[in-house]
């Protein structure tokens, strides 16, 4: 037990993201953590407590939590179109934490089979916005982004077995070989670097 919950120290960022609220099911492992006294061992705070065991009598949430939330934080929909969150695609917030907190809003790339292959994310520095892509149905296929300097790409999505690319331009064959690739086996979310944030063209291939 004392190694899963020591990734808990590492999540103070995430518990002052949530604004101290309860969670509305506990964590897959919380039955567990509980049978080892999580809920009364006094190195873990009643925050931690309320966000991944709200059904601890020392987490002072009210009513009887679930391990299978049907609803989700308020918040999750905010969190996720803000520039400087994006919070399904936060590489230091795990997939069990995203799942506890926001499985609707993340549902396109966390369900069992995923609603679309790739996605990417853009900025126009208020608002993120999402934009879901199923692979290619022939090589040439390429997505246009409108991505500018000044609504720039932020954060691209592909699923394992897929590879997203992107492109200067949108033009449709490829117009040659892609900026960048991502591929979705090393990690389902990258974040867009400075030279391919304008990258007009999105394409996705998948095994």
């Amino acid at each position: 037990m004392a190694r899963s919950l020591l990734a808990l120290a590492g999540v103070v960022s995430l518990a002052a993201v949530i604004n101290s609220q309860c969670a509305l099911g506990d964590h897959p492992n919380c039955v567990n953590w509980k049978r080892n006294g999580f809920c009364v061992n006094g190195a873990y705070t009643k925050i931690q407590k309320q966000q991944y065991c709200p059904s601890c009598p020392e987490a002072g949430c009210s009513g009887e939590a679930t391990t299978a939330a049907t609803k989700e934080n308020a918040n999750c929909g905010k969190w996720n179109t803000a520039p400087d969150n994006v919070f399904c695609a936060r590489a230091d917030i795990t997939v069990d934490q995203k799942k506890t907190f926001c499985f609707k809003t993340c549902e396109k790339e966390l369900a069992t089979t995923p609603a679309d292959d790739c996605a990417y994310y853009k900025s126009d520095g208020k608002v993120v916005t999402r934009t879901g892509i199923k692979k290619e149905t022939t090589a040439a296929t390429v997505n246009d982004t409108k991505a500018t300097a000044t609504e720039p790409l932020v954060y691209i999505y592909a699923r394992k077995g897929c590879i997203a690319s992107v492109y200067a331009a949108s033009t449709t064959p490829a117009p040659g070989a892609p900026a960048k690739e991502y591929n979705g086996d090393n990690a389902p979310f990258t974040k867009v670097g400075d030279t391919e944030k304008a990258s007009a063209g999105f394409g996705c291939k998948c095994t």
